[in-house]
């Protein structure tokens, strides 16, 4: 008697695997920006850590440390912080390299070596993700940070 294939701790049969139900970019994107927001505790990481206040709510957006050069490395949560508005683009994005490369220092080297040469080494890699498996990962990202109190998963009935 064989059992059903597993992925990630998860029955594949409750997920659709055809062609047509393949996740899309934005989608993806969305979970994304979900668990980076969830994993920060839905707070501006700079502003807490760096300027000692807390800021919340609809300000806030998440930040790609580095390029998206591949889907790899648009995807990896390594590579996200949340940041509000003003952060965002004042600083992440700033009109003078020298603060936008410093920005990205700074928010490189709040992770671990390990996360660290795993990023560079995405920034070369070539291939794609298996867009199944990262969805199925990045929701149960959202359910492990949210502690399974994300609207987010309610609203898409997961």
């Amino acid at each position: 008697m064989s059992r059903s294939p597993r992925l990630l701790g998860q029955d594949m049969k409750k997920f659709k695997l055809t062609k047509n139900d393949r996740p899309t970019d934005k989608q993806l994107d969305a979970l994304w920006s979900e668990a980076c927001l969830w994993r920060d505790g839905h707070r501006c990481v700079y502003s807490f850590e760096v300027l000692h206040r807390q800021v919340t709510g609809p300000v806030l957006q998440v930040h790609h440390i580095l390029k998206k050069a591949t889907n790899r490395l648009r995807w990896d949560l390594d590579s996200g912080i949340t940041a509000e508005k003003g952060v965002h683009f004042g600083l992440f994005h700033s009109e003078k390299p020298i603060v936008e490369s410093q920005m990205r220092q700074w928010a490189l080297g709040r992770l671990t070596k390990k996360a660290q040469d795993k990023l560079n080494m995405y920034q070369h890699a070539v291939g794609g993700v298996d867009r199944f498996a990262l969805k199925i990962y990045l929701l149960q990202k959202i359910r492990e940070f949210s502690n399974g109190q994300s609207e987010f998963l309610k609203q898409k009935g997961v």
